[in-house]
């Protein structure tokens, strides 16, 4: 019997030392190993895009697309000024410009976790067969391009710049080229 509750001790024993062993281990490897958390990226609004609503480039529809630019940081973003563009060009032309920032439009703040929602139109008139069959087959490419201008608590401003493209294989929008995708 005596032998039994010394092995309930000694199971219970390296148990309690096997949890500590492991945070102990853990704080460790952070402290010595982890790369230094930069204190400019830890508490302020990040911006970027969230979601794009499935696309629907249908013959007779004018193309329509509809976009959510998520505040992810843990901060309020202030001051939020976006200008975003969508167009349909043929999918030989060079990737749209960006588009110039927005000087009037009026600022929003973003809390964190919120988004803003946008209703863009490629084009003005309804698409012909022609021009709809184009885009599913990739002969036209629908971008969205645009930058994001906002504050952060301390009143520093950043940008988030972006620029996706429609694939018609993965019916949905794909960023697209990485120079024109960044976050300062």
């Amino acid at each position: 019997m005596a032998q039994f509750i010394l092995g309930l001790m000694a199971i219970a024993l390296a148990a309690v030392l096997g949890f500590y062993g492991t945070q102990l281990a853990r704080e460790g490897w952070t402290k010595i190993w982890a790369p230094p958390a930069r204190a400019e990226h830890k508490a302020r609004p990040w911006m970027g895009v969230g979601t794009f609503a499935p696309a629907d480039f249908r013959t007779g529809q004018i193309p329509l697309v509809l976009l959510s630019l998520k505040n992810v940081g843990p901060e309020p973003a202030f001051d939020v000024v976006a200008t975003v563009t969508a167009t349909v060009k043929p999918a030989t032309e060079p990737v749209p410009e960006r588009p110039p920032h927005a000087i009037d439009a009026a600022p929003q703040t973003v809390m964190p976790g919120s988004a803003l929602d946008y209703r863009m139109l490629g084009q003005e008139a309804p698409l012909t067969r022609e021009y709809a069959d184009a885009i599913r087959d990739g002969g036209m490419s629908v971008w969205v391009v645009g930058i994001i201008d906002y504050a952060d608590g301390s009143g520093a401003r950043h940008s988030t710049e972006f620029c996706y493209r429609f694939d018609p294989v993965r019916q949905g929008f794909v960023a697209y080229d990485p120079a024109r995708n960044k976050a300062t």
